[in-house]
């Protein structure tokens, strides 16, 4: 799968162009029907999604365009999973943030925990790549700083820039 933008007439252009390019082997990309029907929940509404698939002239593998609105192998869109990282960042729960998005509190509970799996990385590529853009910021890494504790993991995993507060929970990091 590729991720293209959410327009489906500037990817059919860009398709046309030839200026997609096979992750692959780098060979461009033609066009190549469709993929499957896929439903794809914004808040809890149902779409119907069907994304484009393109064929590389080199290699001649196929290639699902998946929209920048959607994530890989994910039911929800992108913008439902980012309120609900937000949320649980200013400290709700699954349960409440469910409940305000319209999905399943196991559902979110499972996008917390899989970011949580992979928030440093991420930190540590925004610090990056923010300090790529400007050295200003400082040191990009927090080799200085003491390992967290438990309730300071369990708050949030999201990369903050320095100086920004925490909301503080109880010891164990529940609510």
């Amino acid at each position: 799968m590729l991720i293209v933008e959410s327009d489906r007439a500037a990817v059919e252009q860009s398709l046309g162009a030839g200026v997609l390019f096979c992750p692959g082997c780098g060979g461009e990309l033609r066009p190549w029907g469709s993929a499957r029907k896929r439903a794809l929940r914004e808040e809890g509404v149902e779409t119907a999604l069907v994304p484009r698939r393109s064929r590389c002239r080199s290699c001649e593998k196929t290639h699902v365009l998946l929209p920048d609105s959607c994530l890989l192998r994910r039911r929800d869109a992108l913008v439902t999973i980012g309120k609900a990282l937000l949320a649980k960042a200013a400290g709700d729960g699954r349960r409440v943030t469910g409940a305000r998005l319209s999905i399943p509190p196991d559902t979110v509970r499972g996008w917390f925990r899989r970011f949580a799996a992979a928030a440093e990385e991420l930190r540590a590529r925004c610090w990056a790549w923010a300090h790529a853009l400007d050295a200003s910021l400082g040191r990009s890494h927090r080799s200085d700083r003491p390992s967290p504790t438990r309730s300071e993991r369990s708050v949030s995993r999201w990369p903050r820039p320095p100086g920004a507060s925490v909301r503080a929970r109880g010891g164990d990091g529940r609510r």
